[in-house]
C-alpha cells in the first residue's frame, strides 16, 4: 500500500503524485503478467475525503493516472484502480476543504468516532452511481488502465471490467 509506505499518494487536488507512484507501481509490474490493484481513488470531489487521497474525476487527475498505466504497462504488466467513495467514513474536516459537502450515507449512523452523515435520498445515489460509471469508464478510456475495483461506500467490493471498444 503506497499511502503506508510513504504517506500521500496525491497532492492536495487528488493528483497522483507521478514520481512516486509511477516509480512505486512500476515496481510492482517488474514480472510481466502482474496484475495491480491501486489504492483507493475517489468517484468525484463529493464523494469523501481524507485529505491527499487520489481522485479520477478531474483531467490532471487521469492524465497523472495515465502515466501510472503507461509505466505498468511498459513492463508488461496490467492495473486496476480501485473507486470508492468514504461514506460515512470519510473526514468531514477534510471533505470541507473540497466544497460545501456533507458527510453522507445510506443512514444516519456514524462511522466509529466521526460525524453523523445526512443519509442520502434516492436522486443521489443514482448521482453516485453516474461517479462511479465515469470514473471507470475515464480510467479505462482516457488513462488505458485494464479494469476497475469499485468499493461503494465501504461497504463491500464488486470487480468488474469495460468491455473493448469495437474498432
Amino acid at each position: 500500500m503506497l499511502t503506508g509506505r510513504q504517506g500521500e499518494i496525491a497532492d492536495t487536488c487528488g493528483v497522483v503524485l507521478p514520481d512516486l507512484a509511477v516509480e512505486y507501481y512500476a515496481q510492482r509490474a517488474s514480472y510481466p503478467g502482474t496484475l495491480l490493484v491501486t489504492e483507493a481513488t475517489l468517484v468525484s470531489a463529493q464523494a469523501g475525503s481524507y485529505g491527499n487521497i487520489p481522485g479520477v474525476y478531474t483531467d490532471k487527475q487521469i492524465a497523472g493516472w495515465k502515466k501510472v498505466v503507461d509505466a505498468v504497462h511498459a513492463k508488461g504488466s496490467y492495473i486496476y484502480l480501485q473507486i470508492w467513495a468514504l461514506g460515512r467514513a470519510g473526514d468531514a474536516d477534510a471533505l470541507a476543504k473540497e466544497g460545501p459537502y456533507d458527510i453522507v450515507s445510506s443512514s444516519d449512523v456514524p462511522f466509529e468516532g466521526g460525524a453523523t452523515p445526512r443519509a442520502l435520498k434516492a436522486d443521489e445515489i443514482k448521482e453516485y452511481v453516474g461517479w462511479f460509471a465515469a470514473a471507470a469508464k475515464a480510467f479505462v478510456e482516457q488513462a488505458g488502465g485494464d479494469g476497475v475495483e469499485s468499493e461503494y461506500m465501504r461497504s463491500g467490493c464488486t470487480t468488474f471490467r469495460l468491455p473493448e471498444q469495437a474498432s
